[in-house]
Formats: C-alpha cells, sequence, structure tokens
C-alpha cells in the first residue's frame, strides 16, 4: 500500500520554531521534513518531492529568494509557502515574483 500522506518541508534556520512547527504538521496528520538552510532545503526538495514547502526568507547558505529562483529554474511545480519575520512589503513582492505561493 502507497502512503498518501501529504508531506511538507520546514525550511527554517531556527531551529526551535523548525522543530515546533514540524511537531505540529505531524500532530496535524503530515508528514514534516525539516532542513536548516536553503542549500539543504534544495536537497530535500529533490531527494523527496514534498507536496509543499513552508519557506523562511532569510536562511544562511542560500536564502529563501535564491531556493524559490532554483525551483523556478528547474520549471519545480512543489508549491512554497513563505514564513518569515520580514515585515517588508517588498520582500514579499520579490517572493510571489520568483514563484511563492499565497
Amino acid at each position: 500500500m502507497i502512503d498518501s500522506t501529504p508531506a511538507i518541508l520546514v525550511i527554517e534556520d531556527d531551529a526551535d520554531l523548525r522543530r515546533s512547527i514540524a511537531l505540529w504538521l505531524t500532530e496535524t496528520g503530515y508528514i514534516a521534513l525539516e532542513a536548516g538552510d536553503g542549500q539543504e532545503g534544495l536537497a530535500r526538495i529533490r531527494e523527496k518531492r514534498p507536496d509543499a514547502v513552508l519557506l523562511d526568507l532569510r536562511l544562511p547558505v542560500l536564502d529563501g529568494f535564491g531556493v524559490l529562483t532554483a525551483l523556478a529554474a528547474e520549471k519545480d511545480v512543489t508549491p512554497a509557502i513563505i514564513i518569515s519575520g520580514l515585515d517588508e512589503i517588498q520582500g514579499g513582492n520579490r517572493a510571489f515574483r520568483k514563484g511563492a505561493a499565497g
């Protein structure tokens, strides 16, 4: 039997926040995957093909904008939902232009 439970990847550099979100996702019936930076996140996307990504914009190694750019270049259709402490409207608009879900 194939498991049809949706998998969601949380790409967040704050380990406590990332784990809290992953725990909540697991408790609500999702498979939670985790990555601590954008480069690790892209590797997990390519390896596991999650159903969606919760993506912080401010990340070490490769930021969220870089992840969105890489996904767009690969024509990856994995929906990316921005989770960020950025309060800048420009940052949100930039993320949408790069393919983030609204």
